[in-house]
């Protein structure tokens, strides 16, 4: 039996929930610096985040962050997200231009996304 304070070790399941917490809370501050570099940089109107950030019940330790955009000039749109892959360090970044997608999968966005 062991006396004193408690060690990270002692619980490993509140360690392994803080990890995640903060794996959760990099990917919003990711989030947020890619819709900052896209309105700045390529004077884009919206982003959306949508995806396993919004919906925290499909969040693992590979999800990817997921943005939706508006107004991204239709011939900058690789540039854009080879740049924000250059931003971005510890996620994975998937970047969808709603006026190129179906309008399914735009009604499925808006309804489970946030505006960053």
């Amino acid at each position: 039996m062991r006396t004193g304070k408690p060690q990270k070790n002692d619980y490993p399941l509140l360690g392994a929930k803080k990890d995640f917490s903060e794996r959760i809370l990099s990917g919003y501050k990711d989030a947020h610096k890619a819709a900052d570099y896209l309105k700045s940089n390529y004077s884009v109107r919206k982003v959306l985040l949508f995806g396993s950030l919004v919906n925290g019940d499909y969040f693992h330790d590979r999800s990817d962050i997921d943005i939706a955009v508006e107004g991204l000039p239709e011939n900058c749109y690789y540039q854009a997200v080879g740049e924000l892959m250059d931003l971005i360090h510890d996620f994975s970044i998937d970047v969808v231009d709603l006026n190129a997608c179906n309008p399914g999968l735009i009604k499925r966005i808006i309804q489970e996304s946030i505006s960053l």
